[in-house]
Protein backbone atom coordinates (compact mmCIF):
# COMPACT_ATOMS: atom_id res chain seq x y z
CA UNK A 1 0.00 0.00 0.00
CA UNK A 2 1.80 3.20 -1.14
CA UNK A 3 1.63 5.76 1.65
CA UNK A 4 2.46 9.47 1.71
CA UNK A 5 2.61 12.33 4.21
CA UNK A 6 -0.02 15.03 3.84
CA UNK A 7 1.70 18.36 3.21
CA UNK A 8 -0.91 20.22 5.26
CA UNK A 9 -1.58 18.18 8.42
CA UNK A 10 1.34 15.72 8.44
CA UNK A 11 -0.75 12.57 8.67
CA UNK A 12 -0.10 9.45 6.59
CA UNK A 13 -2.60 8.48 3.89
CA UNK A 14 -2.86 5.93 1.10
CA UNK A 15 -2.36 7.18 -2.46
CA UNK A 16 -5.45 5.29 -3.64
CA UNK A 17 -7.85 7.02 -1.23
CA UNK A 18 -7.78 10.47 -2.82
CA UNK A 19 -6.19 12.57 -5.55
CA UNK A 20 -2.49 11.94 -4.82
CA UNK A 21 -1.39 10.78 -8.29
CA UNK A 22 -3.39 13.42 -10.16
CA UNK A 23 -2.15 16.20 -7.88
CA UNK A 24 1.51 15.32 -7.49
CA UNK A 25 2.27 14.03 -10.97
CA UNK A 26 -0.48 15.65 -13.02
CA UNK A 27 -0.93 19.13 -11.61
CA UNK A 28 2.32 19.43 -9.60
CA UNK A 29 0.41 20.20 -6.38
CA UNK A 30 1.52 19.22 -2.88
CA UNK A 31 0.10 15.89 -1.62
CA UNK A 32 -3.01 16.24 0.55
CA UNK A 33 -4.87 13.62 2.58
CA UNK A 34 -8.56 13.18 1.89
CA UNK A 35 -9.52 15.41 4.83
CA UNK A 36 -7.26 18.31 3.78
CA UNK A 37 -8.11 18.02 0.07
CA UNK A 38 -10.68 20.78 -0.63
CA UNK A 39 -12.38 18.53 -3.21
CA UNK A 40 -13.03 15.74 -0.66
CA UNK A 41 -12.91 17.35 2.86
CA UNK A 42 -13.53 14.07 4.71
CA UNK A 43 -11.28 11.36 6.13
CA UNK A 44 -12.08 8.08 4.37
CA UNK A 45 -12.16 5.95 7.54
CA UNK A 46 -10.35 2.93 6.03
CA UNK A 47 -7.72 3.21 8.78
CA UNK A 48 -7.07 5.65 11.65
CA UNK A 49 -5.73 9.09 10.81
CA UNK A 50 -2.25 9.16 12.35
CA UNK A 51 0.72 11.53 12.11
CA UNK A 52 3.90 10.39 10.37
CA UNK A 53 6.35 8.51 12.58
CA UNK A 54 10.03 8.64 11.50
CA UNK A 55 11.11 5.37 9.95
CA UNK A 56 7.75 4.56 8.38
CA UNK A 57 8.03 3.88 4.67
CA UNK A 58 6.36 6.65 2.64
CA UNK A 59 6.72 8.02 -0.89
CA UNK A 60 7.66 11.51 0.32
CA UNK A 61 9.82 11.15 3.45
CA UNK A 62 10.79 14.39 5.19
CA UNK A 63 14.18 15.86 4.37
CA UNK A 64 16.81 15.19 7.03
CA UNK A 65 18.17 18.34 8.62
Amino acid sequence: MPLFICSECGCVDNTAMGNYWMDVYGDNRPPLCTECDPRIKKWHGRFPKLKYVPGREVLNPPKES
